[in-house]
């Protein structure tokens, strides 16, 4: 399984678009494509939890904490950013869930309310307006003999939902050019030769909550690279 596959799985127990503003959560170092045998839970991402993934072989570390939390102007052996310097330079990723999974449905916030007993609790927040979060736009461009097969995967996913209606969509008609270069694979053509393609504009809506799990399925049914 891929990273963006199992982000897509967090991301139904707890949704991206339920952290706070301040917050930095999601997948913070490595390669969403990369294909993972091992996963490493913990709280905060210290020197040591980073030895420890190294030592078992972990490709990925699921923390709580955020591993970074400000913008680092620099990436070294040394200082703060030791700890995402030896996680890179060892190809482990991070993904970090934090306040998501605070405010998720039987999440941190309600296993507290649940210790410390309290009767008939309710949520409070943006979280109760917009349970969905903020909605997104997916566009891609696929060839004409594909387009089927990419709209029916991303409405399985979930994209596609306005109120009452399901696998809503906009296509547009046209033309793709583009030359693959040395090192590409393309599904179709070869390198060194331009192509034209005809291919649809597919236009989708997909809210916060869904865009892992939509963006994993579509990249999965897209034929190109």
């Amino acid at each position: 399984m891929k990273i963006n596959e199992i982000a897509a799985v967090i991301e139904k127990i707890a949704p991206l678009a339920l952290a706070q503003d301040w917050d930095n959560v999601g997948l913070l170092t490595g390669d969403p494509d990369k294909e993972i045998d091992s996963i490493l839970i913990t709280i905060d991402v210290t020197k040591d939890v980073v030895a420890e993934a190294k030592k078992l072989g972990i490709d990925l570390i699921l923390s709580y904490h955020p591993v970074i939390w400000d913008g680092l102007k620099k990436i070294t052996a040394d200082g703060e950013s030791a700890v995402v310097y030896e996680l890179i330079r060892s190809g482990i990723g991070v993904y970090s869930i934090h306040t998501s999974l605070d405010v998720a449905a039987g999440g941190v916030n309600d296993a507290l309310a649940d210790i410390i007993g309290l009767a008939d609790p309710e949520p409070i927040g943006d979280y109760v307006d917009d349970p969905a979060g903020p909605w997104y736009k997916l566009t891609t461009f696929v060839p004409a003999a594909d387009v089927n097969k990419v709209a029916q995967a991303v409405h399985a996913a979930g994209a596609g939902v306005i109120g009452n209606y399901a696998k809503c969509s906009f296509r547009t008609e046209g033309t793709g050019t583009f030359l693959p270069l040395e090192g590409a694979k393309p599904a179709i053509g070869r390198q060194g030769k331009l192509e034209t393609v005809d291919e649809i504009r597919f236009e989708s809506v997909v809210s916060a909550s869904k865009v892992a799990a939509v963006v994993a399925a579509m990249r999965k049914a897209h034929p190109y690279e």
